[in-house]
C-alpha cells in the first residue's frame, strides 16, 4: 500500500525510522528469546551459573541481528527476487556474530568461569554490533531514497 513511500516523504530522518524499525525487532525477538530461554533451561537442564552474561550475551547478539536484518530487508525491499536476495545477503553477515555468541555461550553453559578467549568474543560482538549500527545509520539514507 505504499507505506514505504509515505514514511520517505515524512519529515522524519531516515535514520530515525532505521532506529525505530530495528528497535521494534529487537524488542520482539527479545521477547521471544526471553521466552524460549527458561523453557530451554527446563527441558535441557543447561542452567548457566552466570546468567547475567548470558543475558548480555544474548541482548547483544540479538541487537546485532537486528540490525544486519533491518538494514538489508530495507535494501531489498524494492527487488523482485527479495525472498531469495535477502537471506542470500543476509546470512554470510551473520554468521561473525553467531559464532561469537555460539562461543561464549557454550562456555557460559558448561559452567566454565569466562576467560580472555571469552572476553575476547564479548568485544567482539559489541564491535560488531556499534560498527553496523553506525554504518546502517549513515547509510540508511542512500538505501531508503535510492
Amino acid at each position: 500500500n505504499d507505506c514505504l513511500d509515505a514514511l520517505i516523504s515524512s519529515p522524519a530522518p531516515a535514520s530515525a525510522l532505521f532506529i525505530g524499525k530495528a528497535l521494534a525487532n529487537f524488542g520482539l525477538l527479545m521477547a521471544v528469546e526471553l521466552i524460549g530461554l527458561p523453557v530451554f533451561g527446563l527441558f535441557y537442564g543447561a542452567w548457566a551459573k552466570q546468567m547475567g552474561w548470558m543475558i548480555a550475551v544474548l541482548a547483544a547478539t540479538t541487537w546485532g541481528l537486528t540490525v544486519v536484518g533491518t538494514m538489508f530487508s530495507a535494501l531489498t525491499v524494492n527487488l523482485r527476487l527479495r525472498e531469495l536476495m535477502l537471506p542470500t545477503l543476509v546470512y554470510p553477515m551473520m554468521i561473525p556474530a553467531l559464532m561469537a555468541a555460539m562461543t561464549v555461550t557454550t562456555n557460559l553453559l558448561s559452567g566454565e568461569p569466562l576467560s580472555a578467549a571469552n572476553l575476547f568474543w564479548i568485544q567482539f560482538l559489541v564491535g560488531f554490533d556499534v560498527i553496523f549500527t553506525a554504518l546502517s545509520v549513515a547509510f540508511v539514507d542512500i538505501v531508503l531514497v535510492g
